[in-house]
């Protein structure tokens, strides 16, 4: 018994001792105050301000901010601001590492990206051109003269991280409706986004990828946004044949379909993964379908304007009102490629979401 007590009293000293001659091995805590999160989508130019502070109770001795494992900036105390500047980076994702060091050696560590978009514009020179075919269905005739003002339209269809972008900007609700119109379609949207979740952040690896399930109301509202528009179907068509540049290919820059039209996939495709047309613009044939500004007539041809068609007039009944989209879709065949390919939804129609195809693209004064 007594050989008992002797080892249990050594043991306790021994915890005793260990005990008050430990350090903390409590890391800082590390706090971002500024609006930058773990999937920040901002647009070219963008600043992004990252303001951290960390918290111990040995106090903190540094504060470090990297880029892709490279040092950005550092502090000798608790706080840290720093404004990263995105005009001269290199699109795409940049991952950023905080580490925290208090006065023990302790370190802890918050890890997060950005993902920068870019938004390139192709200028269209004005031009004379032979607008629809008499090959085709028959709203797609009959061929017609007219001339366009240049114009610059972007090179690919608007992205999931660049509508991100705008959708934060104006603090959209999560349920995609801004003043009484309706921007997008929610039950698909949660499939690009993470769900329920604002800021609203693409899923890793969806950046690149065109954005559907936009109402028409939607894509004409990032056009204002980005200080642009809708093309005009006379636009679009110019554009997609190359403008003045145009070789008169059947599709958007090849009379091969497969070197400029992704024809199996719905969206799950990478914008700009197929040769571009003369004009170094993609994806106008196949792809998702892009909305036009028009409103859709299929006898519009016959009476068409030659300088600068603006589309035939709105129905009395919005409701009742088609709107223009072009390109295709995986659902069409290689004819709904073609340049002079028609097609329309009503607007009834793609405020409740039957638009799941359809994404877009902003043009703007030259």
């Amino acid at each position: 018994m007594k050989k008992f007590s002797k080892w249990a009293s050594l043991i306790i000293i021994i915890i005793i001792v260990g005990t008050s001659c430990q350090k903390d091995k409590t890391a800082p805590t590390i706090k971002i105050l500024s609006n930058v999160y773990n999937e920040t989508q901002a647009m070219k130019g963008d600043t992004i301000v990252f303001q951290i502070t960390a918290e111990d109770e040995a106090g903190v001795k540094e504060l470090r901010l990297l880029e892709d494992g490279v040092l950005l900036h550092s502090t000798q105390s608790s706080s840290l601001s720093y404004d990263w500047y995105t005009a001269q980076v290199d699109s795409g994702r940049h991952h950023f590492t905080i580490i925290a060091t208090d006065e023990e050696d302790n370190q802890s560590e918050n890890k997060l990206w950005v993902y920068v978009n870019e938004i390139s514009f192709a200028r269209v020179e004005g031009g004379t051109f032979i607008m629809g075919s008499n090959n085709g269905e028959e709203d797609e005739g009959p061929e017609h003269s007219v001339t366009l003002d240049g114009f610059e339209i972007m090179k690919t269809e608007v992205t999931i991280g660049q509508f991100a972008c705008f959708l934060n900007d104006i603090n959209c609700p999560l349920d995609g409706w801004v003043n009484g119109e309706r921007y997008y379609f929610d039950n698909i949207i949660i499939r690009y986004y993470v769900e329920n979740t604002f800021p609203y952040q693409a899923h890793p690896g969806y950046e690149n990828r065109p954005i559907p399930a936009i109402t028409h109301a939607g894509a004409q509202a990032y056009g204002e946004w980005l200080g642009g528009r809708l093309p005009t179907e006379a636009e679009w068509e110019f554009a997609c044949r190359g403008g003045n540049e145009s070789q008169n290919y059947l599709y958007s820059g090849s009379n091969d379909v497969n070197e400029v039209a992704v024809l199996d996939q719905y969206n799950w495709y990478q914008v700009a993964s197929k040769k571009p047309n003369e004009l170094g613009i993609y994806d106008m044939s196949g792809g998702v379908m892009e909305w036009c500004q028009d409103f859709y007539d299929a006898n519009y041809y016959s009476v068409s304007p030659e300088l600068n068609p603006q589309g035939p007039e709105a129905p009395s009944n919005i409701e009742d009102a088609f709107y223009v989209r072009r390109g295709d879709t995986e659902f069409w065949d290689e004819e709904g490629c073609k340049y002079y390919s028609r097609d329309s939804e009503q607007f009834i129609y793609s405020i409740m979401g039957s638009a799941v195809t359809t994404g877009f693209r902003i043009v703007r004064p030259s």
